[in-house]
């Protein structure tokens, strides 16, 4: 399963990206809920690889530094709705007035085979890119394929995009019925 970017982006706190010493640090904060990260698969900035061992979090909590070349299976790091972050990476600075692209990938696979496939797919900036605006491209198709204009802008877009949605992605594609397959009531 491959997270969109909307939803990576609630991951980044605005503003935190800096230069720190040899490298660039950015905050980021779990705003979903409780997790285990058992690997970290490649990572690169503007699509130049970044070794793991460049790659330290720093918990919020004073834990220890977590290393992503200590991440694994035997060695999973927990993480609680709320907990933060400091990522930095040591050997890329960014100059002053410099913009770089960082690509996350947050998946879930059926297998370790099956997650280096999606990271091959998605391993840069450009390819990500390209998968979100084909996402985005068929979402639109669905969603425009019936339009109501009414006098209300606020209601159309309910009408024509959110509902549409909802009903197609909770209703149709999960089978959950009549009701939020999420826990709303």
């Amino acid at each position: 399963m491959n997270v969109p970017g909307f939803l990576v982006r609630q991951f980044y706190v605005a503003g935190s990206l800096r230069n720190a010493g040899e490298g660039f640090e950015l905050r980021a904060r779990n705003a979903f809920g409780d997790g285990m990260l058992v690997g970290i698969g490649r990572l690169s900035v503007d699509g130049r690889p970044i070794d793991r061992a460049a790659v330290a979090a720093f918990p919020d909590d004073g834990s220890s530094p977590i290393l992503a070349a200590d991440v694994s299976r035997r060695r999973p790091v927990r993480f609680r709705r709320g907990d933060a972050i400091t990522l930095r990476v040591a050997g890329t600075v960014l100059e002053p007035g410099e913009h770089r692209r960082i690509l996350f990938l947050l998946g879930q696979g059926t297998g370790t085979d099956h997650v280096e496939r999606l990271i091959a797919r998605h391993a840069t900036v450009d390819d990500a890119e390209v998968a979100l605006q084909k996402v985005e491209a068929s979402w639109n198709s669905t969603l425009d394929t019936i339009q109501v204009r009414t006098p209300d802008d606020s209601f159309d877009v309910l009408i024509n995009r959110w509902l549409v949605y909802q009903d197609v992605s909770c209703r149709l594609w999960t089978r959950a019925g009549y009701y939020q397959p999420g826990g709303a009531f």
